[in-house]
């Protein structure tokens, strides 16, 4: 399931590239959650070596040239306008997913983040506390982010 959260004044339509690719990365969802550990635990290079092939087929390369926060981005498609990170327990609690919308931002051609999270890791919700945390960034006052949208897919 994914959620757009819109961080542009107006709501953006999905570019039909990227809501393809995240149609790619539900279906491999069964894959990817085989990756956790038995205490729930994940590791962004295992899921990323699951996703990476598919998402190769969709037009995106390893890494990204965001200027801040760089290693917060997994894949890029310049194709697209488009960065997709991979977060796993620090999402919520170290505040990864924000730091990976910062770091989209500061990407010159990037305005779509597929923000990939897990719905819960080990035993908190980590899911909802980062929609929560992107949503409130959406609507701070005074900030500007040069994006259109975050794609939030939980996994």
């Amino acid at each position: 399931m994914s959620t757009l959260i819109h961080v542009s004044p107006t709501t953006p339509a999905v570019p039909e590239g990227i809501g393809d690719a995240v149609a790619v990365i539900e279906s491999a969802e069964a894959q990817v959650r085989a990756t956790l550990t038995e205490t729930g635990g994940i590791h962004r290079s295992t899921v990323a070596s699951v996703l990476e092939p598919s998402l190769r087929r969709s037009g995106f390369r390893v890494g990204s040239d965001a200027t801040f926060g760089s290693t917060e981005i997994d894949f890029s498609a310049p194709s697209l306008l488009a960065a997709l990170s991979i977060q796993a327990g620090r999402a919520a609690t170290n505040n990864g997913g924000l730091l990976a919308t910062l770091a989209a931002a500061s990407c010159e051609d990037v305005d779509w983040l597929v923000l990939l999270v897990p719905e819960r890791y080990k035993n908190s919700a980590t899911g909802d506390a980062v929609e929560k945390q992107l949503r409130n960034l959406a609507v701070a006052h005074g900030v500007r982010l040069d994006l259109q949208a975050v794609l939030l897919v939980r996994y």
